[in-house]
């Protein structure tokens, strides 16, 4: 278990990262979760009709004002990649949101590869979340040494 100790310990800001990330997709898009451990449910299907809602776009976009917000809390000031990758993940939200309504109304078959592959959209929505991720990572980046990072009790 060292191993583990001193992997967490040198990896700290990366591993609270994803394990952010999991926790913001198991509870943010539980019932997608659900369908996806169910063998008798098509999950592209689910998927799609749960992303091609304007309330599912609307929690996309909160999930990354979330993590920008959570970045600025830091104290950082905004820099020119931030707003880049920012700009980048609001466009991959809207292609999520119309690819998924295309699966919906069955209108993938009129358009060329890749945009008639379903999974399209899965590969959209996992570039989403690596934005999200690097987001986060560079908000707890401090300039400081990742040995230097210490977890502090408040009590």
């Amino acid at each position: 278990m060292y191993w583990m100790e001193n992997f967490v310990r040198k990896n700290k800001r990366y591993v609270l990262s994803v394990l952010w990330l999991l926790l913001i997709v198991l509870f943010t898009y539980t019932p997608l979760v659900s369908a996806g451990l169910k063998v008798d449910v098509v999950f592209a299907d689910t998927y799609c009709r749960n992303q091609y809602d304007w309330i599912a776009m609307f929690v996309n976009f909160g999930l990354l004002l979330m993590v920008v917000f959570d970045y600025w809390g830091t104290g950082k000031r905004p820099t020119t990649v931030l707003w880049a990758w920012s700009i980048v993940a609001s466009a991959i939200v809207m292609a999520i949101f119309a690819h998924t309504g295309m699966y919906v109304r069955k209108e993938l078959s009129a358009y060329v590869h890749p945009f008639s592959d379903y999974r399209l959209s899965y590969v959209l929505h996992l570039a989403f979340f690596g934005i999200l991720l690097y987001i986060k990572i560079k908000s707890m980046d401090n300039g400081l040494p990742e040995d230097d990072l210490t977890v502090k009790a408040e009590f």
